[in-house]
């Protein structure tokens, strides 16, 4: 009965062990790999925003293939969130942003989904099952916009002021109300300044 203890001890440790070396071995191998990743530049030279500093710049493509630029949402509140039809709290979270994009559009506030799915076909049938109607990007195959976002892990979202400056990067599911209580007091702030 001893052995038997000693021996599940012993298959016990040695599985906690091997884990510990693959996860050892795989932030090795990514560390290595990080560093041949070309990011995209970002201006936080005049950053003062808790740390999260300025939007980076992007132009990567739509379900169409056209080309979409980060300049083309200058002045707006937007909201960017990176997701993949394999993420389950990401697809949860779709419809409380297009409810949120329907209702605060025309106070300037824009939506954009960023998937790291390569199949189109994969995202059509997620926007047909979860009824988004926003603007939908691609993450370009180098995995630079998620290198110069920041991006670890998915859902995450962030949110962009009019000046371009990054409010807030939530990481995992939020509801709704979460998202749409700092997306009023952007919006509150912008509507405010317009009217000095």
């Amino acid at each position: 009965m001893k052995i038997r203890s000693t021996a599940k001890r012993l298959l016990l440790i040695c599985m906690v062990s091997l884990l510990l070396l693959c996860f050892a071995l795989s932030e090795n191998a990514r560390a290595q790999t990080a560093g041949s990743v070309e990011t995209i530049p970002v201006d936080n030279t005049e950053a003062k925003n808790d740390g999260l500093g300025f939007m980076p710049t992007f132009e990567l493509k739509d379900l169409k293939g056209n080309v979409v630029s980060s300049a083309q949402f200058k002045g707006k509140v937007l909201m960017i969130d990176f997701w993949a039809s394999w993420c389950a709290p990401c697809l949860k979270e779709m419809p409380h942003f297009q409810k949120l994009y329907e209702q605060y559009q025309r106070q300037g506030f824009e939506m954009v989904g960023i998937t790291l799915d390569v199949d189109p076909a994969d995202v059509q049938k997620v926007l047909a099952e979860t009824g988004a109607r926003y603007t939908m990007l691609f993450a370009d195959e180098e995995d630079r916009i998620q290198a110069a976002f920041g991006v670890q892990g998915i859902p995450t979202t962030f949110i962009i002021d009019r000046e371009g400056k990054l409010r807030e990067k939530i990481v995992g599911f939020a509801y709704k109300e979460e998202f749409e209580e700092i997306l009023k007091g952007l919006l509150a702030d912008s509507i405010s300044m317009r009217s000095r």
